[in-house]
């Protein structure tokens, strides 16, 4: 039991950045775009699945600016390089998602999505809204 503390502390002082930065204060997001790429990012893979690549381009381009926005927020916040990297990332993802719509590859565009998912998922794991 006593190893198990130990371990769990140490674990702790090797990571003072990651305990920090959760602590950041995003009161001042746009709440309303997060619940607009909320909504988007839901929507995207079902329609993507059912080839409606229209409505899936529409999720895309909402994401793609909201991606931007919250690039740009972190950047403008600082000392939180690894939100600013999660969002340039997310920016690489939805990328993929419309090249893939371009060139009408559907299992492309969904395995992009699942991606940009999962980006999402990585930085709300530690920046909880």
């Amino acid at each position: 039991m006593r190893l198990a503390a130990i371990a769990g502390m140490a674990l702790c002082a090797l990571m003072p950045g990651r305990m920090a930065l959760a602590e950041i204060d995003t009161s001042d997001i746009d709440w309303y775009l997060m619940q607009d790429m909320e909504h988007a990012l839901k929507d995207l893979e079902p329609v993507l699945v059912v080839g409606n690549f229209d409505s899936a381009r529409s999720s895309a381009e909402v994401l793609r600016g909201g991606l931007q926005y919250v690039h740009d927020y972190f950047v403008a916040k600082g000392n939180v390089e690894d939100a600013v990297k999660i969002a340039a990332e997310g920016q690489v993802t939805i990328a993929r998602v419309l090249a893939a719509l371009d060139s009408k590859n559907q299992e492309a565009a969904i395995t992009a999505a699942r991606d940009t998912a999962r980006n999402c998922k990585a930085c709300h794991q530690i920046y909880k809204p």
